[in-house]
């Protein structure tokens, strides 16, 4: 048995950073070792998808960055390419079907960045629509828990917990391990916000503390952010970890949902390093490989 893992070829795309070109190679090195491939966009149509996001952000952005109309279409990467957006769409298919089948299964993925810089208002950050709000929008009244440990502050899923703009999701929580705040400030009673960097041993508390956080929300599903643009070569990267720190990261989360039997969505979140196959895929294989180690093998 291999972990369930939506993606489909509209992920990939050329984008001015590595996030829409990594994920084809990701694909590639995933498939057939650790995860089982589900195509989302036979799942979800077109029309299904665009009906939560008019839900999830304001309808004036999403009918922006749908047709192309400045300015507010190119506030993710500075301009805007149609192949972009149908990446993005196709990635949030993959949100909503892989969330039920973490459901089902107890454990499933999508090879997405999710886009955790993206408000209800707005985009930013390479971050078109806000999967991981999407997600916690589609599964109330269940509780989603967004465990992000990307190297920048989820700012954009904070702001769904605030219930922005009249777009109120009481039932999304978050915790942010980060380097770069990028204006995540934490919020009481559903956002935290930790700033770590260069110091493993206090990094891995505050893991241990956003673990506490989750026994106390008691969610029904866990989206972990596993960015690796926090890796010590990474060119956007300040919190300094090490590959087998990384591995160290990804196998104490995995081994505490698994061990607590709470449903777990993987997300790849970010990771910059070029060349691709060499420096940066490889990071985002081992986390595959301990998921696999912990809902698989020692299941």
């Amino acid at each position: 048995m291999n972990l369930k893992t939506c993606y489909s070829t509209t992920y990939a795309a050329d984008t001015p950073t590595t996030s829409g070109r990594k994920l084809q190679p990701v694909a590639d090195a995933v498939f057939g070792k650790y995860a089982e491939q589900v195509d989302p966009t036979t799942l979800v149509s077109d029309d299904d998808l665009v009906k939560k996001l008019l839900k999830l952000h304001s309808k004036n952005y999403v009918w922006s960055v749908l047709s192309g109309q400045r300015p507010q279409c190119n506030e993710a990467f500075g301009k805007w390419k149609k192949e972009w957006v149908d990446s993005v769409l196709a990635q949030n298919k993959g949100q909503l079907v892989a969330a039920k089948l973490a459901l089902k299964h107890g454990f499933a993925a999508n090879l997405t960045c999710a886009h955790h810089h993206a408000t209800p208002h707005g985009g930013g950050g390479f971050c078109f629509f806000n999967g991981l709000a999407l997600v916690a929008q589609e599964l109330a009244p269940k509780k989603v828990f967004v465990l992000d440990c990307d190297e920048h502050g989820g700012n954009g899923t904070e702001a769904f917990t605030k219930g922005l703009y009249g777009r109120k999701n009481p039932n999304l929580f978050q915790s942010s391990l980060h380097g770069q705040v990028f204006g995540c400030k934490g919020v009481r009673g559903r956002s935290w916000a930790f700033k770590v960097q260069n110091d493993f041993d206090k990094y891995l508390k505050t893991l241990e503390e956003s673990f506490s956080l989750v026994e106390s929300v008691e969610p029904d599903l866990v989206v972990y952010y596993a960015g690796v643009d926090c890796h010590e070569d990474d060119p956007l990267g300040s919190v300094g970890l090490s590959t087998e720190q990384l591995r160290q990261r990804d196998k104490k989360v995995f081994g505490f949902l698994a061990k607590n039997k709470v449903p777990t969505l993987l997300n790849l979140a970010g990771g910059y390093q070029e060349p691709l196959e060499e420096k940066l895929v490889p990071l985002h294989v081992q986390t595959f490989e301990e998921a696999y180690c912990a809902f698989v093998t020692d299941s």
